[in-house]
Order: structure tokens, then C-alpha cells, then sequence
């Protein structure tokens, strides 16, 4: 299971970016019945911040998060006409376009629907 910490509203001082988390189960041992006695632990994933930020600096990644903001799915080929005006060449925008998305699931930013659909995490 995986969690994003976010500043949605803030009165003073500058956005801060998201930050991602992986949550997992811990078991802390067992109580008077035998049962397990867990919690539930967030661990900081730093690769996420890191893919973030080299992923704000291409154009593609830029045209699929404008998309995905508002939280609905968005199809591939929405993706593919947006981004063809970035380049002649469509094989080279679905290239792009295709080594973004898997940046971006990589990092846990976007995630497959399935059917050619991707939907912000």
C-alpha cells in the first residue's frame, strides 16, 4: 500500500512538494490470546522526490500530469494528441510519452488503470 503526503492549503510560506510513502503491516508481537499485535509504519520513499523532480523538467511528463491532475483517467491516445505538437515524428511522442508514464509509475506518481488508462496515485 502506498501514501502520499500532501499541503493541499497553506496560509503562509511556499508550496511544498508532495512526498511519498510505502506502508507496511509490523507485527509487534502476540497478546494474551495468541493474536498478532501489529501497526502500521510509513516508510519514506525518496526515490519518488527524486524521480519527481527530474520528471518537472520533461515536456512529456509536464503534458501527462496537466492530465492526470484533476484525478480522472486519461487515455493513452488523449495523452499521444496532446503531446503532438512536441514533435513530427509520432513515434517519437509515443516514445516520450511511453519512457514519462513508466517514470511516473516508477516514482508512484501515476499508476495503470488498465486498457490504456492512467490515473493520478
Amino acid at each position: 500500500m502506498e501514501a502520499r503526503l500532501g499541503v493541499h492549503k497553506m496560509k503562509d510560506g511556499e508550496k511544498l512538494d508532495d512526498h511519498y510513502f510505502e506502508m507496511k503491516r509490523l507485527v509487534m508481537g502476540r497478546d494474551e490470546d495468541g493474536d498478532e499485535v501489529s501497526s502500521l509504519v510509513a516508510d519514506y520513499v525518496e526515490a519518488a522526490d527524486e524521480i519527481a523532480a527530474n520528471m518537472a523538467k520533461s515536456k512529456y511528463a509536464g503534458i501527462i500530469m496537466s492530465m492526470v491532475h484533476a484525478g480522472k483517467p486519461v487515455t493513452e491516445d488523449a495523452m499521444l494528441d496532446a503531446a503532438s505538437s512536441l514533435s513530427t515524428s509520432r513515434p517519437a511522442v509515443r516514445k516520450g510519452l511511453a519512457y514519462a508514464r513508466s517514470q511516473l509509475e516508477i516514482g508512484r506518481i501515476i499508476r495503470p488503470l488498465g486498457n490504456g488508462l492512467w490515473i493520478k496515485t
